[in-house]
């Protein structure tokens, strides 16, 4: 006897996935579009620099209290029981951010992310990578940018400081898609061994940095004090690292404009004389010329735990 369903035998085998994602320590923001070819060709040295890419893959601070809330989505229904479907429910993302990662400074660039257009990849507690799949098409989840919210809440004595942050996913985001790649299984592009992600630790931390004029700044140069911003909390400080003073760049760390003119200004010179205080000497500028010197911030090409420091000055030529 037949029933009356599209499928008499539905297959509920073992899918070919991973059944436990775990619980989710970490989101990742993708400007969209971005994808990755998920097939047999799949090319482990271009993903794992797109990654580490600071200004592709934006890390966003450890999360706690992760809640994903699914929304049911809507339908007019008539007095005889027929009913009409009128849209997607979305789903719901909140989460919170805690002590060092939660600053007044920290709410103002999350909210800031209203500005664009986003993906999202979440990280789990067992390091894995969770996106949306079609075929061997492998992307972020999409979200819905305009629904983001930051709220700052301070402690009291019973509490700790804190970021309540949440958004939507956009409305015609389907679930089913999900996938995750594991950061513990990755096959290089040659599949000739493992070379492992830690999608959790191993991506570029920038470092917001105070550039800062020590005496005076002449048409011919002089010196600045280069200072990770630590004091406003806007990242966690590792045992070990130096506080407040950024040692040991380069020339190479520097970009010098004159916005005036709006030309590259190529420095003879950068020499680190004191701690953190670093000496240029430039091809001599024009008198009432604005100079900008910022901290460049560089594509990275390895996976590894490396700090990229970020920040600017501008000064006028006297």
């Amino acid at each position: 006897m037949s029933n009356n369903c599209c499928n008499e035998r539905p297959n509920f085998g073992h899918p070919a996935c991973i059944e436990d994602l775990g619980g989710v320590s970490r989101f990742i923001f993708v400007p969209m579009p971005v994808s990755y070819d998920l097939s047999a060709d799949f090319d482990y040295e271009y993903f794992a620099s797109t990654i580490s890419d600071v200004n592709v893959w934006k890390p966003f601070p450890e999360v706690e209290n992760f809640v994903w809330t699914p929304a049911e989505s809507q339908f007019e229904e008539s007095s005889n029981g027929k009913k009409s479907f009128i849209k997607n429910g979305k789903t719901t993302i909140a989460c919170e951010t805690w002590d060092g990662n939660a600053t007044a400074k920290m709410v103002a660039k999350m909210v800031a992310l209203r500005c664009a257009n986003w993906g999202l990849f979440l990280v789990t507690d067992s390091n894995k990578l969770v996106g949306s799949a079609k075929g061997v098409d492998f992307r972020p989840i999409t979200i819905d940018e305009q629904s983001i919210q930051a709220l700052f809440q301070f402690k009291t004595d019973a509490t700790t400081q804190k970021i309540m942050f949440s958004f939507d996913l956009a409305r015609n985001f389907d679930v089913s898609t999900l996938y995750a790649i594991d950061g513990d299984s990755v096959w290089s592009s040659t599949d000739e061994a493992v070379k492992p992600i830690d999608f959790n630790n191993d991506l570029p931390n920038v470092i917001d940095c105070q550039l800062a004029k020590v005496g005076n700044f002449i048409a011919t140069g002089g010196a600045l004090a280069v200072n990770d911003d630590y004091r406003q909390g806007t990242r966690n400080v590792a045992a070990g690292d130096s506080l407040g003073n950024v040692t040991g760049l380069s020339i190479a760390d520097f970009l010098v404009e004159n916005l005036t003119d709006a030309t590259t200004v190529t420095p003879t010179s950068v020499a680190e004389n004191g701690t953190g205080v670093y000496e240029f000497i430039i091809p001599s500028q024009t008198s009432g010329d604005f100079l900008k010197i910022s901290l460049k911030v560089p594509t990275i090409t390895v996976i590894e735990p490396i700090y990229i420091y970020q920040g600017s000055i501008t000064i006028t030529i006297p």
